[in-house]
């Protein structure tokens, strides 16, 4: 009996040692990992693709292992998705067990926002899948504006004037065409003159003009502008002001060789030379007057007048005289001209230099 009972002991644990090697010997489970990414970021479960620009290439990757080592050929599944749009994809993975692709995304305002992506990989019946989500966002986006008056930009007009206001739209540096763009323009106590919606040309650009009205109230004082446009689901707004003002009146003496502006001087005349003498008067609007008297005089270097002559100004606003320089040394080196007129019960003046030199 106690022999039996031995054999029965030793055919059990027998039993009992096979049955645990048996087990061991079992294949396990393998710990499969997928991780999707961008090329700007995501590595890692669930974590961000990164920010986007309209303008960028997005590239996909997912990375595939089987505990821990990768495996390669195995197909993937790329979804990528926002509010308005999804876009699916499939890739294998190369020997390093990394598939990628370059997704195509909308070229329209429909790209702007959150993208979520889904990889998903099916091996031998199991599903492993992970997700990321990137963000698309313009963000040199540029919307500018400025005055202009005959071409060239200025912030300072007078009555009757015509303003030229251009705004300019860009992406990158590059022009943004058709897209609407809303003028606002505010006379200085703050009420509207104007409000225009206009579209932008293929340069970017969108222009509008009108004309100051005189006589009219409320034109005289800082004038505003501000133009706001939508792109790429931002709102994009952009300001800009001038002064309307009244001149001085003016009167501006010039010859046929330069001088223009007030007491600027002169270029160079010979002895015996015809010296050709404007003088333009200007209002308060800047408007050349006509039929209005000019006194000329011109004056040695001693203080002694050489000559004085009173001419009316003709249609164009420009009174003029010729002299001729004599053959006379005690001419020679600097000359002063003054020009006045009597305008609204005020004296307006200007003057010149020109220098005289012997013949060579």
């Amino acid at each position: 009996m106690t022999s039996f009972l031995a054999v029965i002991l030793s055919g059990g644990l027998a039993f009992a040692s096979y049955a645990l090697i048996a087990e061991n010997l079992q294949p396990q489970n393998q710990v499969i990992v997928l991780d999707v990414y961008t090329q700007k970021g995501g590595l890692g479960v669930n974590t961000s693709g990164g920010v986007f620009e309209p303008s960028d290439n997005v590239v996909l990757y997912a990375y595939l292992t089987s505990e821990g080592l990768p495996m390669n050929d195995t197909e993937v599944i790329f979804t990528a998705k926002n509010l308005e749009n999804e876009i699916t994809k499939a890739i294998s993975t190369n020997s390093s067990g990394v598939a990628s692709v370059d997704f195509i995304f909308p070229t329209d305002e429909s790209i702007i926002g959150v993208w979520n992506v889904l990889a998903i990989a099916n091996i031998e019946g199991e599903s492993v899948n992970d997700t990321l989500s990137f963000n698309c966002y313009a963000t040199c986006l540029q919307l500018s504006v400025h005055t202009e008056k005959d071409g060239f930009t200025t912030t300072v007009f007078v009555p009757t004037d015509n303003v030229s206001i251009l705004a300019l739209l860009t992406y990158n540096d590059m022009p943004i065409a058709d897209v609407q763009a809303d003028f606002e323009v505010w006379l200085p106590n703050g009420t509207v003159f104007l409000a225009q919606s206009l579209v932008t040309n293929s340069l970017g650009l969108v222009t509008t003009q009108f004309q100051i009205p005189w006589p009219f109230n409320n034109v005289l004082g800082a004038w505003h502008v501000t133009v706001q446009s939508e792109v790429y689901k931002q709102h994009l707004s952009a300001s800009s002001g001038f002064e309307c003002q009244l001149l001085s009146s003016v009167i501006d003496v010039f010859t046929d060789k330069g001088g223009r502006g007030q007491n600027v001087p002169d270029g160079l005349f010979m002895l015996n030379d015809t010296v050709y003498l404007y003088a333009e008067i200007r209002d308060a609007l800047n408007v050349t007057i006509a039929d209005k008297v000019v006194g000329f005089t011109v004056e040695k270097q001693d203080g002694m007048a050489f000559l004085g002559v009173v001419v009316p100004t003709n249609a164009s606003g420009i009174a003029m005289f010729m002299f001729h320089i004599p053959l006379d040394p005690s001419l020679i080196g600097t000359m002063l001209v003054i020009a006045r007129a009597d305008f609204n019960d005020t004296l307006i003046i200007d003057t010149l230099t020109f220098t005289v030199k012997a013949q060579s």
